[in-house]
C-alpha cells in the first residue's frame, strides 16, 4: 500500500432516462433511473474496476444516493461475482451511501427519494453491514431541497425546479468529500498497513460534482484526468498526495 498517495477512482453513473431525453429539465418525475444502455455501461464499469484490481472487498466503494448512481454501483458489483472472484459469496463488500456525492441540483433528475423509500428499494445493498450503517446516517430528505429551489406538486408525484443549487455549495460539498476520502485512506493504512492489495476509494457519482472535486485537487491537467465532463459510465483513476 503506497503511503504517499491517495488513489481515487471516479465512476460517472451510466446513461439515465434524463440523459437520453433531457426535454423535461425543470418539471416532472424526479430521480431519473438508468436506461438499458446505462445498465450496460454500469456492467462495463465493473469489468474495468475488476481489471484495475479495485474490488469492493479490498477497496472502499462510495455512491451517491441518487438512483442512477446506486444502479451503476449495483451493476458494477456483478463483475465481482463468482467465478470472477473466488468465494465471492462469502465476502462482504465495503459499500457506503453518502449524500456528499449527490449532484448539483439543476434538473428534476437531481431531486432524490426519501431515505424511507430508498431503504425499501435498495434491500440488496442494505443487506451489507457497511451500507446499512451509512444509510442510517442519511437524512430523510438528503438532497438540496430548499423551498426556493424545489416545489412538490401535491397529488401528482412530480416536482418543479425553480432555481438551481448554487455552485458554491457543490464546491463546499466536494471539499468535505475530499476530507472523507483522505480519512478512509488514513484508516486503511492504520488498520491494514501490511496489505499488498491495491486500495482505492471508488466513487460512483456525477459530472458536476466530479468537476468540482477535480478542480479542488489541482485541476484535470495536474491529475491526468480528462479536461472535460466525464462521460456516462466513464472510469477515471487519479492519484492525490497523501
Amino acid at each position: 500500500l503506497g503511503a504517499r498517495k491517495v488513489t481515487l477512482v471516479l465512476v460517472r453513473h451510466g446513461e439515465s432516462t434524463f440523459n437520453a431525453n433531457p426535454t423535461m429539465a425543470t418539471k416532472g418525475t424526479p430521480d431519473a433511473p438508468l436506461t438499458l444502455r446505462g445498465k450496460k455501461q454500469a456492467i462495463s464499469a465493473g469489468t474495468q474496476l475488476l481489471n484495475l484490481g479495485y474490488s469492493p472487498f479490498n477497496s472502499h466503494w462510495v455512491t451517491s444516493p441518487l438512483t442512477r448512481a446506486m444502479q451503476t454501483l449495483t451493476g458494477a458489483l456483478h463483475a465481482f461475482d463468482a467465478p470472477n472472484v473466488e468465494n465471492a459469496e462469502l465476502l462482504t463488500p465495503n459499500v457506503e451511501v453518502l449524500d456528499l456525492v449527490r449532484e448539483q441540483l439543476m434538473t428534476i433528475g437531481d431531486v432524490g427519494r426519501p431515505k424511507s423509500i430508498l431503504l425499501e428499494q435498495c434491500k440488496h445493498l442494505v443487506a451489507h453491514k457497511t451500507c446499512a450503517e451509512s444509510f442510517e446516517k442519511l437524512d430523510e430528505c438528503w438532497w438540496h431541497a430548499a423551498s426556493e429551489n424545489v416545489v412538490e406538486n401535491e397529488g401528482r408525484g412530480d416536482v418543479t425546479i425553480r432555481k438551481r443549487e448554487p455552485l458554491e455549495t457543490v464546491r463546499l460539498r466536494a471539499s468535505r468529500l475530499l476530507k472523507h476520502v483522505r480519512t478512509v485512506h488514513s484508516r486503511r493504512r492504520e488498520h491494514d498497513a501490511s496489505s499488498s492489495s491495491p486500495f482505492a476509494v471508488v466513487i460512483f457519482g456525477h459530472g458536476t460534482l466530479f468537476n468540482s472535486l477535480i478542480e479542488l485537487c489541482g485541476g484535470a491537467r495536474m491529475l491526468g484526468a480528462p479536461e472535460r465532463r466525464l462521460k456516462n459510465g466513464e472510469v477515471v483513476t487519479v492519484n492525490l498526495p497523501a
